[in-house]
């Protein structure tokens, strides 16, 4: 599991250590953007030496959340709290 390996694309992972997505529940439960928990989290999750980390559950549409605070993102949401 610890050892680099390289994808057939090309792309080299440092190791087969994988987290899956998974709802998070952070979301700003006005906005559901993502916010400073979203940051911290992930920053805990990259810096503890996965090789792979898939983001969360993102969803498309307000009116079909899968459970309360998830994150957002429509045609209209502003990016600027996705690009942090």
């Amino acid at each position: 599991f610890s050892q680099e390996f390289q994808l057939p694309n090309g792309a080299k992972m440092k190791n087969r250590l994988c987290k899956a997505a998974m709802t998070e529940h952070m979301a700003d439960p006005q906005s559901n953007l993502p916010n400073e928990q979203h940051i911290k989290v992930y920053e805990v999750w990259a810096n503890g030496g996965l090789g792979t980390c898939i983001t969360g559950n993102v969803q498309v549409d307000k009116r079909y959340l899968e459970g309360p605070r998830n994150v957002v993102l429509e045609r209209d949401t502003p990016l600027e709290k996705f690009c942090e």
